[in-house]
């Protein structure tokens, strides 16, 4: 299968990376079920399909693709908006292995409607608390309108 996940032409979601990993029906859900089956980690599959916990995580735009950072290990992991956060680095461990709710900004689709104007994926980033007013300057300072 051709993975097109934060090369294409849109900003993508983590059931986008799901997709592409496992096929047309899976979701970020289903990925994270089967690495921690891999990694021997059954017992916490229940767990992680709970509702999430604890202290949010944010989302950012890196590379044309929403993701999240983990505070508690320094990972990151793809995101949906109306998803939890999982990190399969340390397991969610600082957090009873729950999934933790996830922020995006309130104006996420005015964001991607800025950065896919961007040509290379690689330069479509946005942080935290950044204004559109920021990305619509960098745009126009690159040519983009």
């Amino acid at each position: 299968m051709k993975t097109r996940y934060a090369y294409g032409t849109e900003i993508e979601y983590a059931d986008d990376l799901a997709h592409d990993r496992l096929g047309a029906n899976a979701t970020y859900m289903d990925m994270i079920i089967k690495q921690l089956i891999a990694l021997g980690h059954t017992g916490l599959i229940e767990t992680v399909k709970k509702k999430p916990i604890g202290k949010p995580v944010y989302a950012v735009v890196n590379h044309s693709r929403w993701i999240a950072h983990c505070d508690y290990c320094d990972s990151a992991a793809a995101v949906n908006p109306d998803g939890g956060f999982f990190c399969l680095t340390c397991l969610n461990l600082k957090n009873n292995n729950r999934s933790r709710p996830i922020i995006f900004p309130e104006n996420y689709k005015e964001i991607e409607t800025e950065l896919i104007k961007r040509e290379f994926p690689r330069n479509r980033n946005w942080l935290i608390g950044e204004p559109i007013t920021n990305l619509i300057i960098e745009n126009a300072a690159g040519g983009i309108l």
